[in-house]
């Protein structure tokens, strides 16, 4: 191992790391980039990337008062789901619950007589 090139990747390392995170360069590092070819492409491609990425925001940008219409979306939403008859005495979920505890009870009961037919069965048998 050469203890110049892992000097050299150290700096490089933090040079990308700094400029990802938009975090100040020191002097060292700066001193690192004029001389290093691999950084100052790094510093290129950032450069295009954030200057695609502010383009790409500006072309795809929401329209305005959109938070507002998908909010109102979501309330009266909301409220259609919660509004049925009987003042909202059965809503959907009311249903959901209804059903889920009749299938259960159904499946104990099923099981019961299971268990008592196994049971006379070989009350019978032994008889």
């Amino acid at each position: 191992m050469n203890p110049v090139n892992d000097q050299v990747e150290n700096l490089c390392d933090q040079y990308q790391q700094s400029i990802a995170c938009h975090s100040i360069i020191n002097k060292t590092l700066a001193d690192h980039v004029r001389q290093c070819t691999d950084c100052q492409k790094f510093t290129k491609s950032m450069q295009l990337l954030d200057t695609f990425l502010d383009v790409a925001v500006r072309e795809n940008s929401a329209p305005d008062h959109f938070t507002d219409l998908v909010m109102n979306a979501v309330i009266a939403e909301s409220k259609r789901e919660t509004t049925s008859w009987l003042g909202g005495l059965i809503t959907s979920k009311f249903i959901e619950n209804g059903l889920l505890s009749l299938g259960i009870v159904m499946s104990i009961i099923h099981l019961v007589r299971f268990f008592l037919g196994l049971f006379f069965t070989s009350m019978v048998a032994a008889a």
